[in-house]
């Protein structure tokens, strides 16, 4: 149960794409969350008529980071700032339409910071991406059959012909192929989200994300 993320306005079937409703919704609840953080910064500093609560630091704190990892993810969509992904606390991989950028806004919304980046066998991803340290990497895979529909629903809805090399399952299953290898190669984990909502994906993460912390603390 991959879902997607709202159409573009300019399709680039086989390579990269945005998709500004999702991120316009992250970016207003950047805003929101930033705005409840300086209500509670008034607070703190006696400008503001509401008496601080006990607990007030702490939802500061909790609002502030989220602030701060919706505005990282955003800033690190579809393959964009390789020179901070080190930053991140995981880092997506996969082919177009594998539900990486919604499952990076999710996780966002939970507090890790998330770089996501697209595979295309013709165009290699940043070689930074394999020496990466800190963050959680994993790869994002689906079945070929139901990814085939998913871009072809996707180009049907741009008024695109929805017969390309984009949809065509012999060059589907290469790609699916192509980034399976580079998982195994480089030991990242997998989340196969044929079967998934976004919200199962990333609550499957964010275990592996709990898991990897706990192995590092031992």
């Amino acid at each position: 149960r991959a879902a997607e993320t709202p159409p573009a306005p300019a399709p680039r079937p086989g390579g990269k794409r945005r998709a500004p409703t999702a991120w316009g919704a992250a970016s207003r609840q950047a805003s929101a969350l930033g705005a409840s953080a300086h209500a509670g910064h008034e607070a703190q500093h006696g400008l503001a008529t509401e008496p601080e609560r006990p607990t007030q630091h702490v939802r500061d704190a909790a609002y502030l980071a989220r602030v701060d990892a919706i505005q990282f993810t955003i800033g690190h969509d579809d393959g964009v700032g390789p020179e901070n992904w080190e930053e991140a606390d995981i880092v997506l991989v996969g082919v177009s339409r594998t539900s990486k950028t919604p499952t990076s806004i999710y996780l966002a919304n939970r507090g890790y910071k998330v770089a996501n980046v697209p595979l295309v066998p013709q165009s290699p991803p940043p070689a930074i991406l394999f020496s990466l340290k800190h963050p959680l990497i994993v790869g994002l895979t689906t079945n070929p059959e139901r990814l085939v529909q998913i871009r072809r629903n996707r180009l049907l809805s741009l008024n695109q012909a929805p017969e390309t090399d984009y949809v065509d399952p012999e060059s589907v299953n290469g790609e699916l192929a192509f980034a399976r290898r580079l998982f195994a190669d480089n030991g990242w984990a997998v989340i196969d989200v044929t079967r998934r909502s976004i919200e199962e994906s990333a609550l499957a993460i964010v275990k592996l994300h709990g898991e990897r912390l706990e192995r590092a603390a031992e």
